[in-house]
Protein backbone atom coordinates (compact mmCIF):
# COMPACT_ATOMS: atom_id res chain seq x y z
CA UNK A 1 0.00 0.00 0.00
CA UNK A 2 1.36 3.38 -0.82
CA UNK A 3 0.54 5.73 1.61
CA UNK A 4 2.86 8.93 0.55
CA UNK A 5 4.76 9.91 -2.01
CA UNK A 6 7.67 12.54 -2.10
CA UNK A 7 8.90 14.36 -5.37
CA UNK A 8 9.02 17.34 -7.94
CA UNK A 9 5.02 18.01 -9.18
CA UNK A 10 5.91 17.72 -12.73
CA UNK A 11 2.55 17.67 -14.29
CA UNK A 12 -0.53 19.64 -12.51
CA UNK A 13 -4.42 20.05 -14.01
CA UNK A 14 -7.82 20.46 -11.78
CA UNK A 15 -8.05 16.75 -10.92
CA UNK A 16 -4.87 15.28 -11.09
CA UNK A 17 -0.85 15.55 -10.77
CA UNK A 18 1.65 13.67 -12.07
CA UNK A 19 5.14 13.08 -9.15
CA UNK A 20 8.44 11.72 -10.08
CA UNK A 21 10.02 10.14 -7.38
CA UNK A 22 13.79 9.09 -7.56
CA UNK A 23 13.05 9.01 -11.68
CA UNK A 24 9.69 6.97 -11.46
CA UNK A 25 6.46 9.03 -12.01
CA UNK A 26 2.88 8.64 -10.56
CA UNK A 27 -0.54 9.87 -11.42
CA UNK A 28 -2.41 10.92 -8.91
CA UNK A 29 -6.12 11.96 -8.59
CA UNK A 30 -6.49 15.17 -6.51
CA UNK A 31 -9.16 17.41 -5.05
CA UNK A 32 -7.42 20.71 -4.60
CA UNK A 33 -4.72 21.50 -7.28
CA UNK A 34 -4.03 24.69 -4.99
CA UNK A 35 -2.34 23.04 -2.66
CA UNK A 36 0.46 21.72 -4.81
CA UNK A 37 2.77 23.87 -6.76
CA UNK A 38 4.39 22.53 -10.32
CA UNK A 39 7.83 22.02 -10.29
CA UNK A 40 8.75 21.91 -6.70
CA UNK A 41 8.94 18.93 -4.62
CA UNK A 42 5.92 18.17 -1.93
CA UNK A 43 4.79 15.21 0.35
CA UNK A 44 1.40 14.00 -1.45
CA UNK A 45 -0.07 11.66 0.89
CA UNK A 46 -1.79 9.11 -0.59
CA UNK A 47 -5.12 6.22 -0.28
CA UNK A 48 -4.88 3.47 -3.50
CA UNK A 49 -7.95 2.74 -4.64
CA UNK A 50 -8.84 -0.66 -6.34
CA UNK A 51 -11.52 -1.56 -8.45
CA UNK A 52 -12.60 -4.90 -10.25
CA UNK A 53 -11.49 -3.12 -13.63
CA UNK A 54 -9.43 -0.34 -12.17
CA UNK A 55 -6.21 1.33 -9.95
CA UNK A 56 -5.15 4.46 -8.74
CA UNK A 57 -3.84 6.67 -6.17
CA UNK A 58 -5.62 9.40 -4.51
CA UNK A 59 -3.81 12.32 -2.83
CA UNK A 60 -4.48 15.15 -0.62
CA UNK A 61 -1.54 17.32 1.05
CA UNK A 62 -3.05 16.89 4.81
CA UNK A 63 -4.22 14.32 6.67
CA UNK A 64 -7.55 16.00 7.64
CA UNK A 65 -8.45 15.64 4.29
CA UNK A 66 -7.39 12.28 3.82
CA UNK A 67 -9.61 11.36 7.19
CA UNK A 68 -12.39 12.85 5.44
CA UNK A 69 -12.44 11.17 2.26
CA UNK A 70 -12.02 7.98 3.78
CA UNK A 71 -15.16 8.75 6.13
CA UNK A 72 -17.52 10.11 3.15
CA UNK A 73 -15.99 6.83 0.71
CA UNK A 74 -17.63 4.54 3.34
CA UNK A 75 -21.43 5.92 2.59
CA UNK A 76 -22.93 3.77 1.19
CA UNK A 77 -23.39 5.22 -2.35
CA UNK A 78 -20.41 7.40 -2.22
CA UNK A 79 -17.25 6.39 -4.28
CA UNK A 80 -14.02 8.35 -4.54
CA UNK A 81 -14.47 10.24 -7.27
CA UNK A 82 -17.62 11.67 -5.74
CA UNK A 83 -15.67 12.16 -2.81
CA UNK A 84 -12.91 14.01 -4.42
CA UNK A 85 -15.57 16.26 -6.01
CA UNK A 86 -17.04 17.15 -2.98
CA UNK A 87 -13.15 18.08 -1.05
CA UNK A 88 -12.98 20.17 -4.55
CA UNK A 89 -15.55 22.43 -3.57
CA UNK A 90 -14.83 23.40 0.14
CA UNK A 91 -12.42 22.42 3.25
CA UNK A 92 -12.25 19.07 4.89
CA UNK A 93 -13.20 21.50 8.33
CA UNK A 94 -16.46 22.62 6.99
CA UNK A 95 -17.84 19.24 5.77
CA UNK A 96 -17.27 17.56 9.47
CA UNK A 97 -19.01 20.83 10.76
CA UNK A 98 -21.97 20.58 8.47
CA UNK A 99 -22.27 16.65 8.79
CA UNK A 100 -22.11 17.31 12.49
CA UNK A 101 -25.35 19.73 12.63
CA UNK A 102 -26.74 18.17 10.17
CA UNK A 103 -26.75 20.65 7.37
CA UNK A 104 -28.00 19.12 4.21
CA UNK A 105 -28.36 21.48 1.97
CA UNK A 106 -24.77 22.50 2.83
CA UNK A 107 -23.90 19.21 1.25
CA UNK A 108 -25.94 19.30 -1.39
CA UNK A 109 -24.47 22.48 -2.79
CA UNK A 110 -21.04 20.49 -3.03
CA UNK A 111 -20.04 19.24 -6.68
CA UNK A 112 -21.44 15.55 -7.21
CA UNK A 113 -23.75 15.38 -4.13
CA UNK A 114 -27.02 15.55 -4.39
CA UNK A 115 -29.97 15.35 -2.17
CA UNK A 116 -30.21 11.90 -1.34
CA UNK A 117 -25.96 11.64 -0.98
CA UNK A 118 -26.60 14.03 1.26
CA UNK A 119 -29.21 12.81 3.23
CA UNK A 120 -27.18 9.35 3.88
CA UNK A 121 -23.74 11.23 4.68
CA UNK A 122 -25.26 13.18 7.26
CA UNK A 123 -27.24 9.80 8.46
CA UNK A 124 -24.22 7.50 8.54
CA UNK A 125 -21.23 9.95 9.80
CA UNK A 126 -23.03 12.18 11.87
CA UNK A 127 -21.63 12.39 15.75
CA UNK A 128 -18.84 9.82 14.25
CA UNK A 129 -16.55 12.88 13.14
CA UNK A 130 -15.10 14.59 16.47
CA UNK A 131 -12.31 16.67 16.40
CA UNK A 132 -10.61 15.12 19.61
CA UNK A 133 -7.46 13.56 18.42
CA UNK A 134 -7.88 10.56 20.80
CA UNK A 135 -10.67 10.08 18.77
CA UNK A 136 -8.49 9.87 15.30
CA UNK A 137 -6.58 6.91 14.27
CA UNK A 138 -2.62 6.83 14.24
CA UNK A 139 -1.91 7.44 10.70
CA UNK A 140 1.59 6.23 10.17
CA UNK A 141 2.31 3.84 7.52
CA UNK A 142 2.36 0.80 9.66
CA UNK A 143 -0.96 1.30 10.61
CA UNK A 144 -1.95 1.86 7.15
CA UNK A 145 -0.72 -1.52 6.36
CA UNK A 146 -2.40 -2.89 9.24
CA UNK A 147 -5.43 -1.48 8.05
CA UNK A 148 -5.39 -2.76 4.62
CA UNK A 149 -4.59 -6.24 5.90
CA UNK A 150 -7.78 -6.18 7.96
CA UNK A 151 -9.79 -5.16 5.40
CA UNK A 152 -8.02 -8.29 3.08
CA UNK A 153 -9.27 -10.40 5.97
CA UNK A 154 -13.07 -9.06 5.59
CA UNK A 155 -13.33 -7.00 8.02
CA UNK A 156 -15.50 -3.54 7.40
CA UNK A 157 -13.66 -0.10 8.13
CA UNK A 158 -15.55 1.23 11.25
CA UNK A 159 -14.83 -2.29 12.86
CA UNK A 160 -11.01 -1.80 11.89
CA UNK A 161 -11.05 1.72 12.98
CA UNK A 162 -12.82 1.30 15.87
CA UNK A 163 -10.82 -1.99 16.96
CA UNK A 164 -7.49 0.24 16.07
CA UNK A 165 -8.27 3.03 18.03
CA UNK A 166 -7.51 0.84 21.31
CA UNK A 167 -3.62 -0.30 20.18
CA UNK A 168 -0.98 2.37 21.11
CA UNK A 169 0.71 4.49 18.76
CA UNK A 170 4.09 2.79 19.49
CA UNK A 171 3.24 -0.70 18.48
CA UNK A 172 6.13 -0.86 15.75
CA UNK A 173 4.85 -3.63 14.02
CA UNK A 174 2.46 -4.69 11.20
CA UNK A 175 2.03 -7.91 13.14
CA UNK A 176 1.58 -6.62 16.50
CA UNK A 177 -0.92 -4.48 15.46
CA UNK A 178 -2.79 -6.55 13.47
CA UNK A 179 -2.75 -9.60 16.42
CA UNK A 180 -4.07 -6.75 18.62
CA UNK A 181 -6.37 -5.86 16.48
CA UNK A 182 -7.86 -9.35 15.64
CA UNK A 183 -8.08 -10.01 19.36
CA UNK A 184 -10.65 -6.92 19.74
CA UNK A 185 -12.60 -7.95 16.84
CA UNK A 186 -12.98 -11.21 18.54
CA UNK A 187 -14.58 -9.78 21.37
CA UNK A 188 -17.24 -7.38 19.40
Amino acid sequence: MIVALKGTITHLQPDHLWIDVQGVTYRVLIANPRAFTLGHIHQVLTLQIFREDDQYLVGFSNEDDRFIFERLISVKGIGPKTALAALSGTVSSEIVKAINVGNVSFLKSLPGIGPKAASQIVLDLRGKLVDDPDKKLPMTPVFEEAKDALKALGFKSKEIEDALKFISPEESSVQSIIRLALKRLGKA
